[in-house]
């Protein structure tokens, strides 16, 4: 019997945008329960709603109908001061394009969760330089990123999202506009940190290569996910 004081769970989710006088569903009664310290894909075309799902789950927007529990508690019930205690804390992010903050060096972007957390200063600098070392990325701590490759943009992004250790990193489409070799260790460090302290993988991709290293592989399919189709 799964404990669901360890997963992020979405319960009878709908999704449904309104363009003109049309209601489009993209996500149709979605049920499921993500574990934790395990590595799951979420594939389906393009509109599917795979980024809306991760979207979220992440708390970075709301359902129509139905909810979200982490650790068992109900998301939605939740101030949005929890919420972004939460978001920080207890979920990380990557994302196709990078949303580094361009003011800042590699150093400080990577200790921006930290200090949002309220941690101390000298604490947040070396964790973050030990998160780029981790990333190969640790030569550049004083750079700014716009002088960086969209690759090694990406390995800070990764740094960043992996700070506060999170129970649940929620990648969509993270290798989407890199190169086969930056792709490939992008995910290499993703499974590096899961090693370190068990963290989920929840990956969404159309890149078959990509999301056959994961454990599970979803398919969202007619605003719903089910096991991919072989």
């Amino acid at each position: 019997m799964i404990d669901q004081n360890l997963t992020l769970a979405v319960v009878d989710l709908f999704k449904s945008f309104t363009q003109g006088d049309q209601t489009l569903t993209v996500l149709d009664g979605v049920n499921y329960v993500f574990e934790l310290n395990k590595t799951y894909a979420i594939t389906g075309v393009s509109g599917s709603g795979k980024s809306t799902l991760l979207h979220i789950l992440g708390g970075l927007d709301e359902p129509t109908r139905g909810s979200v529990r982490l650790f068992g508690k109900n998301l939605q019930l939740c101030s949005q001061q929890e919420q972004n205690i939460v978001r920080n804390k207890q979920l990380g992010f990557v994302f196709q394009f990078h949303y580094l903050v361009k003011e800042l060096t590699v150093l400080e972007n990577v200790m921006l969760p930290g200090l949002i957390a309220g941690e101390d200063r000298a604490f947040c600098a070396q964790r973050a330089r030990f998160l780029l070392s981790m990333m190969g990325m640790d030569a550049k701590e004083y750079m700014y990123t716009t002088k960086l490759s969209g690759g090694e943009q990406q390995r800070v992004a990764i740094a960043r999202a992996l700070f506060n250790k999170p129970a649940f990193l929620l990648a969509d489409e993270p290798t989407g506009s890199l190169d086969a070799e930056n792709a490939a260790l992008v995910l290499d460090l993703f499974f590096k940190a899961r090693q370190e302290w068990g963290m989920t993988i929840i990956f969404c991709s159309h890149d078959r290569v990509m999301y056959e290293q994961m454990e599970i592989v979803l398919q969202l399919k007619n605003g719903r996910l089910e096991p991919r189709e072989v």
